[in-house]
C-alpha cells in the first residue's frame, strides 16, 4: 500500500486539501479511455472546503457518504463492499 505520506503528499498536490487519512477501503482496478488504471481507496476527512485543482482535472464534487449509493451509475468501484463500515461514526485514524 501506499505511505500515508505519500497519500496525504499527492491529495495535496492534486487538490491543495490536507486530508487526515481515516481508513484503507480497497484496491481497485479499472480503466478510463483505453488507460488501465490502478487506485487506492481511503477515506480522508478534508481539513478545509477550498479546492484548488491541478491541471490534471477539470472538476470535482462533494458527495455526502449517506448520499454515495445515489452515485452509483457513476462509478464503477464496488460499493457494496463500504456499508459495512462506512456510516460507523467511530472511523478512526490510521
Amino acid at each position: 500500500l501506499l505511505e500515508k505520506e505519500h497519500l496525504v503528499f499527492y491529495l495535496k498536490e492534486e487538490t491543495s486539501l490536507p486530508v487526515d487519512i481515516l481508513k484503507y477501503v480497497s484496491l481497485w482496478n479499472g480503466s478510463y479511455s483505453s488507460h488501465e488504471i490502478r487506485s487506492f481507496v481511503f477515506v480522508c476527512r478534508a481539513k478545509t472546503d477550498k479546492v484548488v485543482l491541478s491541471d490534471e482535472h477539470s472538476d470535482y464534487c462533494w458527495i455526502e457518504i449517506k448520499k454515495l449509493y445515489q452515485w452509483r451509475d457513476r462509478t464503477d468501484f464496488d460499493l457494496t463492499m463500504w456499508p459495512q463500515w462506512i456510516f460507523s461514526s467511530e472511523i478512526e485514524l490510521l
